[in-house]
């Protein structure tokens, strides 16, 4: 008897000990949500660089981590042809991926403790690209993984397609007066004329670009008179610094000795740095390519004249 009161005693020590442990297991973090990666930027994304020199090109692709915990998170960046094929299947295009000699990828990456986002570096080979393919839409299709234990990524926001289009910087004359315009001297005309010829560029120089001025007959057609030099004047070489966008420039016009008569200033602008990957001086004027770019304004002296 006194060992079977024994064994009852010990059994309920031992049962309240084990109730006592399950009690004690901490619940408080069964609901959260674990740690996961996602792209914020997702699908097709779209860029432009104007291509100034020859420096390869830094993309940075960030990843950010939601969650309750919030710990280390390590991961990795890989190419994903499938999706590619899929975004064209579905969208009618026919996009293809760049090859990879022509950038370096840093795959992996790490998303450290207390932290929700970490960068990585797509580094494009600027001078290789435009010397083989020349200027265009190039296509870039990712997938982020998990390489953390009990770490997911969110599948709806995992993949991602660079298009990144590089394209020449255009250089253009600034002012509301270019092209073919008229300019009327025929009432109370003042003794002098300023007309602004600043030369611009879309994006701000990357390098000091020299530009050059010239009046040049060979624009005129068989109608046309040039005016003759004396009766106006400009600078003719001008540089647009490194950092800048804008050189301003002005033809100013001796209107009190010009003689009566229909006159025509042709004006011929161009750049003579070269950019990179040229062989010869290249502009760009109103998005075509053109050698020169030109300013051709008529002049009417002390009479009227419609055009």
């Amino acid at each position: 008897m006194v060992k079977g009161r024994r064994m009852k005693k010990y059994l309920i020590l031992f049962l309240t000990a084990t109730l006592s442990l399950t009690a004690c297991r901490d619940t408080r973090f069964d609901d959260m949500i674990s740690d996961s990666i996602y792209l914020p930027k997702s699908d097709l994304q779209s860029g432009t660089i104007t291509v100034m020199n020859e420096d390869d090109y830094t993309h940075k692709i960030w990843i950010h981590k939601a969650g309750y915990f919030q710990n280390k998170f390590d991961g990795n960046l890989s190419l994903d042809a499938t999706y590619l094929d899929t975004y064209n299947a579905s969208h009618n295009t026919d996009y293809e991926i760049l090859n990879e000699k022509y950038f370096t990828l840093q795959k992996d990456f790490e998303i450290a403790a207390g932290v929700n986002e970490a960068s990585v570096p797509l580094i494009l080979k600027i001078e290789d690209i435009i010397k083989d393919l020349g200027y265009g839409t190039y296509y870039v299709p990712l997938r982020i993984n998990s390489k953390t234990e009990g770490g997911t990524v969110n599948v709806e926001k995992s993949n991602l397609i660079l298009a990144i289009t590089l394209k020449q910087p255009v250089l253009t004359i600034y002012s509301e007066k270019k092209g073919a315009f008229s300019l009327d001297f025929s009432t109370n005309p003042p003794e002098k004329y300023d007309l602004d010829l600043t030369a611009g560029l879309d994006v701000k120089s990357s390098m000091d670009l020299n530009v050059s001025y010239t009046t040049d007959v060979s624009l005129l057609s068989q109608e046309d008179k040039a005016l003759d030099t004396k009766f106006y004047s400009f600078k003719t070489d001008l540089t647009i610094p490194s950092g800048e966008q804008y050189v301003e420039n002005f033809l100013t016009l001796d209107v009190a000795k010009m003689p009566r008569g229909k006159w025509v200033i042709p004006i011929r602008l161009m750049h003579i740095s070269k950019l990179p990957f040229q062989k010869v001086p290249l502009m760009i004027l109103n998005g075509q390519e053109t050698i020169f770019s030109r300013t051709k304004l008529l002049f009417l002296h002390r009479y009227f004249m419609i055009k």
